[in-house]
């Protein structure tokens, strides 16, 4: 057999072990309803069971079309229905109605495909909540527009109403009704009066208590003009428009009827976009479909949202949720009735201020009260919260957000109280502002915030909990920016109870965009600190202060390190001296650094030359003994000099006597303002490694490696933990299970902060690998690779079908092909589209075992 000679070229020797991983979940579990803006949330029991399930229809985060369903147990926990068959539209509308009389709830939707062209479709249920679309109703397909369903011709079926824009074919606003037979097969009616409009708003009322269904149609009108016009039934479904009235013609618009002074009659809230710009008015009804406007006006102008009613406090009135832009303000506001119609705004609601979307009722734990679910655009993104209501008007999130979102920050783990569980402490940059909070720990995972803490927020720096004075319990040292070129740094000591006092006169620079930490480098039993970083002053430091054993420090051997910004450092006994050796990256004057500094024994260190280590910024150093021979190696990432974007994550092998080989049998995927954590997520007696951070594409990643205890990683695809850079990760045991749990913080892909933590569920997920392979024998090549096809190798003990994909990082399959295979040896030319340089993966699935192979495309 012909064997390729191409350089440089990866050999990589797969060994026939297990991958094993732990079970994480985020906790709290995050609400499965998918986060739309431009769309519909509709709830409506469509399966029979008597409980509210959620259609959710419109625009995700990414501007794609989303339709999907959610069926509900009864007690407010929903689950994604797989397998719908609804197709999925942005800038979407949608409606339930028992259109064919078969007592269950079909299923009316209008919007854009991706392409932009407009659509309607119905479907029809079957009971269970399994729908099936309706060919040939002839209704027309619409976009930027209303729809609703009412009985307007009283013959107890659901007859249509829709208006908007059809574009397929030039620009043409329609306004039409479609009356039903009784079996859901709808008939195109001519209403002469009713106007055409798009960017509309369509509402069904009994105004005048006839007992027929009465329509209020605004919009853009397709002759040039916004309207909102009042249509009075005859009871036949002929429409005729009522004069002089009070309503400001607007697009963009919702109008909502409802009792809300207690005179059994139907009064209305417009809101939407006029003229003279948003409107958001109330009209108070004299029973016979004649309105005067309320004055003074109880609720702001707003527009680009809705507008609900509901009962939430029990008191048999209707009050109002509003939700949309106000004074150019993302605003989600409830305003409680005095049952007389007189409106007051709840303070200190903690619902989601939200645009582009909406907020609607629904009891959906059937608890008889409302609850109230709010999706549409927030802080940079799209967002979709749940609250239950007490019964008393007030909500709480169904995910308790414990953590609120950081970036630029970091996190700590301790026993702050003697309690001997983990408590945590964070800080960061959040959405506005930066933020500081202390959490105590219930011994179960359950944190309550403590508020009355001294500490204070800032960026960039450190969180180091230590026994600075050896009252066994556990201090805190801070520092970080807050704001321009200040900076702080302090020592808070703990009493033992999670009181903490600030610690006066400690000779500690302030330094921002650097790293601290705790190390006993002179061996006298207590913890000093190494403290790196970019000063008040716009100087870079790297400066060890040694504990005297009571908590005082005292600076050392100033110019022994670098000085140094953008700064990582670990320390580790690299020789086998018992002395604490350490590894500090960073830069300064246009120079990038990674150095090995030995210690001599007291507290002053020596540079080691000729490393192998590159110089790196906004990186991280991790020490781990991966190989299981006794010493540490280490993992580095960053950014490196001169070359825009190029990041690394870069393993390299101690021989024992803090001699360093970069090891070329694992490939990361490099990146910056990056963490990374070795540590035995899985209990198998040997450190495996998470590493997340910014890749040279500017995408936020996470990457979870198992090790095989020699030192060889392979990547667990589809876990849990999400995306993340500027990122801090720690591991901690947080619910007392003995497992260790992770929590991780940062901007997450759509640049919001995040701050998640994943329980642990102690059970294994394990991957076979490939037990059919001759020696282990597997060759990819070549490797970095540019030509646009790679050549796989291998000896396999029999004949059968391999099935090779090239993976991305995310695990989205780039290529897939099968390959009938014979016993012996096996060369496979796999050609693949053309791809972005970056590290990918080859799958090789051959019976049930699979193997996964590092490629770098260039």
């Amino acid at each position: 057999m012909l064997m390729k000679s191409i350089f440089p070229i990866l050999l990589v020797i797969l060994t026939s072990t297990k991958l094993v991983a732990q079970n994480f979940e985020l906790y709290p579990p995050e609400l499965p309803f998918e986060a739309i803006v431009y769309g519909s949330n509709v709830f409506a029991d469509i399966d029979g069971d008597n409980d509210e399930d959620l259609l959710v229809t419109g625009s995700d985060n990414a501007g794609r079309g989303v339709t999907e369903l959610y069926k509900n147990d009864g007690t407010g926990k929903f689950e994604k229905v797989k397998g719908l068959n609804l197709i999925p539209l942005k800038f979407s509308n949608a409606a339930f109605a028992d259109i064919d009389g078969d007592q269950d709830l079909d299923l009316f939707i209008m919007g854009d495909l991706l392409d932009w062209s407009p659509v309607s479709r119905l479907y029809l249920n079957d009971g269970s909540g399994v729908f099936t679309e309706v060919t040939g109703t002839n209704i027309v397909a619409l976009k930027s527009g209303d729809l609703k369903f009412a009985d307007v011709d009283g013959d107890q079926d659901q007859d249509l109403l829709i208006c908007g824009l059809d574009d397929s074919n030039g620009n043409v606003y329609y306004t039409k009704l479609y009356k039903n037979d009784g079996f859901g097969a709808f008939t195109e009616t001519i209403v002469p009066s009713l106007p055409n409009v798009g960017n509309g708003g369509i509402a069904f009322a009994d105004v005048d208590g006839d007992q027929d269904q009465d329509l209020l149609l605004s919009g853009w009108s397709s002759l040039g003009f916004n309207l909102a016009s009042l249509f009075l039934n005859d009871g036949t479904g002929d429409f005729t428009l009522k004069s002089n009235t009070p309503f400001v013609g607007m697009q963009y618009s919702e109008s909502v009827f409802a009792d809300v002074d207690g005179d059994q009659d139907l009064d209305l809230i417009q809101m939407g976009t006029g003229i003279a710009g948003a409107v958001t008015k109330l009209f108070r009804n004299d029973g016979v479909g004649n309105f005067t406007e309320v004055i003074p006006n109880p609720f702001p102008a707003t527009y680009l949202g809705s507008v609900r009613f509901a009962d939430v406090d029990g008191d048999n009135d209707q009050d109002v949720l509003l939700t949309g832009l106000s004074n150019s303000s993302r605003i989600t506001r409830l305003y409680r009735n005095d049952g007389a119609g007189n409106f007051s705004q709840v303070a200190g609601s903690i619902l989601l201020a939200v645009a582009y979307g909406q907020g609607v009722f629904s009891d959906v734990d059937g608890d008889s009260d409302m609850d109230v679910l709010v999706s549409g655009a927030g802080a940079g993104s799209a967002y979709s919260r749940l609250y239950k209501n007490d019964g008393t008007g007030l909500f709480v999130e169904v995910m308790p957000w414990y953590f609120k979102g950081i970036n630029q920050g970091d996190v700590a783990f301790a026993d702050i109280d003697g309690d001997s569980d983990q408590d945590l402490v964070y800080q960061g940059t959040s959405i506005q502002s930066r933020i500081i909070k202390l959490f105590t720990n219930d011994g179960a995972g359950n944190f309550t915030e403590v508020t009355n803490h001294p500490f204070v927020p800032s960026e960039g720096g450190n969180l180091l909990f230590a026994d600075v004075d050896g009252d066994n319990d556990q201090d805190l040292f801070m520092n970080g920016g807050t704001g321009g070129l200040n900076r702080i740094v302090k020592l808070f000591l703990n009493d033992g109870q999670g009181n903490f006092t600030e610690a006066q006169g400690t000779p500690f620079i302030a330094t921002y965009l650097g790293e601290a930490a705790f190390s006993d480098v002179d061996n006298d039993m207590d913890l000093d600190i190494l403290i790196t970083g970019g000063a008040p002053n716009s100087t870079a430091i790297a400066q060890l202060y040694l504990n005297d054993g009571t908590g005082h420090f005292n600076a050392v051997f100033p110019d022994q390190f670098k000085v140094i910004v953008a700064s990582a450092l670990a320390f580790a006994d690299v020789n086998g001296d018992q002395l604490k050796d350490v590894i500090i990256t960073g830069g300064h004057a246009s120079q990038y650094y990674a150095t090995l500094y030995l210690n001599n024994g007291a507290g002053s260190f020596t540079e080691q030359p000729d490393v192998p280590f590159v110089g790196v910024v906004h990186g991280n150093v991790e020490f781990s003994d991966v190989d299981g021979d006794l010493d540490q190696d280490v993992l580095i990432t960053g950014e490196l000099m001169g070359i825009w974007g190029e990041r690394i994550a870069k393993l390299y092998l101690n021989d024992g006597s803090g001699h360093f080989t970069e090891d070329l049998s694992n490939i990361f995927e490099g990146v910056n303002y990056s963490d990374a954590v070795c540590i035995d997520l899985n209990q198998d007696g040997d450190d495996d490694l998470i590493i997340s951070g910014r890749n040279k594409d500017e995408l936020t990643t996470i990457h979870w490696y198992s090790n095989d205890g020699t030192g060889k990683f392979n990547p667990i695809l589809n876990h849990p933990f999400k995306n993340v850079s500027e990122c801090s990760i720690k591991i901690s045991d947080v619910d007392g299970d003995d497992d260790l749990d992770v929590f991780i913080a940062g901007f997450n892909s759509a640049k919001i902060p995040v701050a998640n933590l994943y329980l642990n569920d102690g059970g294994n997920v394990s991957v076979k690998e490939d037990q059919t392979l001759v020696n282990n024998e597997l060759r990819l090549y070549p490797n970095p690779n540019a030509e646009g096809r790679f050549y796989l190798e291998f000896n396999t003990a029999r004949p059968q079908t391999a099935q090779i994909a090239l993976l991305d990082l995310n695990g989205r399959t780039m290529f897939e092909r099968a390959f009938q295979v014979v016993s012996g040896w096996n060369t496979l030319s796999c050609d693949y589209p053309k791809l972005s340089s970056g590290l990918y993966w080859v799958r090789i699935v051959e019976q049930r075992t699979v193997k996964y192979l590092p490629l770098m495309v260039e």
